[in-house]
């Protein structure tokens, strides 16, 4: 298999550095992406992310889309509210959605709320001074909101190194902020870094800028469950818990003065999006940033009585790869784990799924320089029923409709109107309007013209040996073969067949 892997990693590196394969319907170009599905267990569960264009430092070009896409790799739902959209998620508390956005000419940040029909309840942004920042947006059980925001302030840093150069005696350092507000709206609490960790935590490598200081650079706030908050600095390669009464640090983790010893481990470097599991672990996402190699998510048993930290369990791809900022990983009620790489370039994936093996389950590969900056894989109780396409005769061609009344419709050939008429085989979708966005309906797939009725293709005996695997070009295996895409059949013999099933042209 190690042959056989190398064969294929070589390939794919050709291949997919100049082109991909996009084989689901995306609303907008930026949208295109590759579904790969390996897993056949049915959860009833959602993929919930925010694409968009990273052509630079915290630069998107192009419209962002809100995402909710089903296990079989299409879009239920989606927006282009606005130009600048993050971390889109699903609160299960109050059956609300939640995503943060940039204003349009880049003077705030504002974090949303939309009630499960995708109308936007309110928003809130930051106050006392402190600049928007887009990393986090939580909603606790009890409604409060928490939010991430940044405060400059200027410090004399003549004595102090950052990564090896002496600060200035005006060194502007940006601290951070955590902002609590209650369902009124009114802030609760509020917490700065500079009052209790100091710029000397910065770690080495990371946000180098002696004259502007961004020595924390957070990225996540997580109620533990003593109702104490989860901080990640990733400027300092740091997670701290903090007193959510006093604002007291109550232990650090990693960074240059960790009061924990990794036991197994080396631990992370430039991580994002720490999370305490109900086991009482975390789990982060390690970006292994400014090493760039070897992304990962990790999960830690934490032992506050001896502060020992140890790995015991880690969702690496089956080649390594950089994921220099951005990210997310998320553990399961049911031992799933999925890994939201964020700024990853192909071959690499942008959203993976892991079953509680370890095995990849899913993959998404999103158009090359869209990244996403979290990813979610979540149950939606109360999502609106999705319409479905119905299909009649009419001569020689079929027409396509949606089952109710709608204002708006969008279909996957690009026509706007409430029925189409279809002339050569294929899947089908259209999304209608609802709410801020456009729901998705469930496909049509037709392979005979001369029916509505949805015939399925079985593989051709295409040789007489017996079949070993199937395997994508970088590698993984398949439960069967696709259709539309490129694929290779290795055989007991050893041979491996380069092969592509079409359905439609």
């Amino acid at each position: 298999m190690k042959q056989l892997f190398g064969l294929l990693l070589i390939i794919a590196i050709h291949t997919s550095a100049n082109s991909q394969t996009f084989n689901r319907p995306a609303p907008t170009a930026i949208g295109q992406y590759e579904f790969q599905r390996f897993d056949m267990i049915m959860q009833n569960k959602y993929y919930l992310f925010a694409p968009f264009t990273f052509s630079g430092q915290n630069t998107n070009t192009f419209p962002t889309l809100l995402y909710i896409i089903d296990e079989d790799g299409y879009i239920a739902w989606w927006s282009e509210y606005s130009k600048k959209q993050f971390d889109f998620k699903y609160h299960p508390s109050s059956d609300q959605y939640i995503f943060t956005r940039r204003d349009e000419n880049n003077s705030g940040i504002f974090h949303y709320r939309m009630d499960n029909a995708f109308n936007i309840v309110d928003s809130i942004s930051s106050v006392n001074g402190a600049a928007g920042d887009i990393h986090e947006f939580q909603v606790f059980p009890n409604g409060n909101r928490c939010i991430l925001a940044t405060k400059d302030s200027v410090m004399d840093l003549s004595s102090t190194l950052i990564n090896g150069v002496f600060g200035s005696a005006n060194t502007t350092v940006v601290s951070m902020i955590v902002q609590e507000f209650n369902p009124a709206g009114t802030l609760v609490f509020e917490w700065s870094s500079l009052d209790y960790l100091g710029p000397e935590l910065h770690g080495p490598g990371l946000f180098i800028n002696t004259s502007s200081f961004d020595y924390m650079h957070a990225n996540s706030i997580e109620r533990d469950i003593d109702d104490n908050l989860i901080l990640s600095m990733r400027g300092a390669n740091l997670v701290v818990k903090i007193d959510h009464t006093t604002g007291n640090v109550i232990w650090k983790l990693g960074g240059n003065t960790s009061d924990f010893t990794f036991t197994n481990d080396p631990g992370y470097t430039g991580q994002h999006d720490a999370r305490i599991l109900d086991n009482g672990n975390i789990s982060i996402l390690d970006n292994n940033f400014p090493t760039n190699s070897d992304a990962r998510g990790v999960e830690y048993e934490l032992d506050t009585v001896n502060f020992t930290a140890t790995a015991v369990n880690e969702s690496n791809y089956t080649f390594d790869f950089a994921a220099r900022s951005l990210g997310s990983y998320r553990v399961l009620d049911n031992e799933y784990r999925l890994v939201g790489w964020g700024n990853t370039k192909r071959p690499s994936p942008s959203v993976t799924l892991y079953d509680p093996q370890g095995d990849i389950a899913a993959d998404f590969f999103m158009k090359d320089t869209v990244v996403t900056y979290r990813a979610f894989f979540q149950d939606l109780p109360s999502l609106p029923t999705r319409p479905e396409i119905d299909c009649q005769t009419i001569g020689s061609e079929l027409e396509l409709s949606l089952s109710g009344t709608h204002n708006a419709y969008l279909w996957s050939t690009g026509e706007t109107t409430a029925t189409i008429l279809i002339d050569q085989p294929g899947t089908y979708q259209c999304w209608v309007d609802q709410g801020i966005g456009m729901l998705g309906s469930f496909t049509a797939t037709l392979t005979d013209l001369t029916s509505c009725s949805e015939v399925g293709i079985e593989e051709a005996n295409l040789t007489p040996k017996e079949i070993k695997g199937y395997f994508d070009i970088i590698g993984r295996k398949l439960n069967k073969a696709p259709v539309n895409e490129i694929y290779f059949i290795q055989f007991e013999d050893g041979s491996i067949v380069r092969q592509l099933n079409v359905l439609f042209e």
